[in-house]
């Protein structure tokens, strides 16, 4: 999973940064997003089959109707979010959009404390507080870029306004992670999806949901439309004629799409099985190593202050992995005493 999902940054980093003579970059997210959604697809499809095949154990189990509308939600903020993050890209790194993938902390904290009304120990606000400081770090390259954003340059009010993008898409995400921790743990309401079953699932309704709106905004009025939608019109033509100019880059959009299923495959069959702490570390290793791939594949040089920002993000999110762990422990020693009491 770690060599699939790094090789995929790789091409993930290509395609949005690489310039191509006369044409610019690719910048067409929801494309890019219906295209990976369908070769996540095919893959769980594939899957299925195979092991319905080698196992005649192997029961599919049926998604409930109630499961359709969280669906739709997880697939328009994960569809619509990498639309802010791709839209960064003109004012920050690719780095920066890498690192701010090991930061849901922020959204998942912040929209369970405001929403949910749950309240978290001190632990859980600095780790909060230090992860945010990290992803300032990151992406504003210094302290001190705060103070210098009415500079007559504009660079730092461009980094600003780019982490106000890398923000939007994180909480957007973020709020996924929520949603679908509801449907996981409510089989009753939404039915017994579990591992490959829930990603056919959720990248069959992505795949449906990106489709229908790359042809819709084509045929409605621009002014039912709102404002975000009005640079997906014609996104589907735009990007055809890309490719039809630069047939290059489909071969790292294809490359990505493999490797990103594969990947993604391999978390939802895999991860199930490995604890809390287990998960936590891969996450933080692979964000961890994607940066620094991206670092050493395509020779940038991180400053001082960027460096600190990355060591309190992965720092931050690896303590949260511990803390978790401590608190997984302590719940299984209570049901035990609680089982033992009841023996007795």
């Amino acid at each position: 999973m770690l060599n699939t999902s790094l090789a995929s940054s790789v091409y993930q980093e290509r395609v949005f940064t690489k310039p191509y003579p006369n044409t610019g970059h690719f910048r067409f997210p929801v494309v890019f997003n219906t295209i990976q959604s369908l070769f996540n697809a095919v893959a769980a499809s594939i899957y299925l089959v195979l092991h319905a095949r080698k196992s005649t154990a192997f029961k599919l189990e049926k998604p409930a109707l109630a499961s359709v509308a969280p669906l739709m939600f997880i697939s328009w903020a994960s569809n619509f979010g990498s639309q802010f993050g791709t839209a960064s890209l003109r004012y920050v790194d690719y780095s920066a959009l890498v690192v701010s993938k090991s930061c849901m902390l922020l959204p998942v904290v912040s929209l369970n404390v405001i929403f949910l009304r749950k309240r978290y120990p001190i632990s859980r606000y600095a780790l909060f507080l230090a992860v945010t400081l990290g992803l300032l770090l990151v992406t504003l390259e210094s302290p001190f870029a705060l103070a210098a954003i009415g500079s007559p340059s504009g660079s730092h009010r461009d980094h600003l306004f780019g982490l106000s993008l890398l923000l939007v898409n994180l909480f957007l995400e973020g709020s996924t992670y929520i949603v679908l921790e509801h449907v996981v743990s409510s089989p009753a309401i939404y039915g017994g999806l579990r591992g490959p079953q829930r990603m056919l699932a959720q990248n069959i309704v992505a795949t449906l949901f990106t489709a229908l709106y790359l042809v819709g905004v084509q045929f409605l009025p621009e002014a039912i439309l709102p404002a975000m939608a009005h640079e997906s019109r014609g996104e589907l033509l735009m990007a055809l004629r890309f490719v039809v100019q630069q047939p290059a880059v489909l071969y790292d959009i294809v490359g990505y799409a493999v490797l990103g299923a594969a990947s993604q495959l391999l978390l939802f069959v895999a991860f199930p099985s490995f604890s809390s702490l287990v998960q936590m570390n891969i996450r933080v290793v692979r964000k961890t190593l994607s940066m620094l791939m991206s670092i050493l594949w395509f020779q940038k040089t991180p400053t001082e202050w960027q460096w600190l920002g990355l060591v309190l993000v992965f720092g931050g999110s690896m303590v949260e992995g511990w803390l978790q762990r401590v608190e997984h422990l302590q719940q299984q020693e209570q049901e035990m005493e609680f089982r033992e009491k009841k023996v007795l």
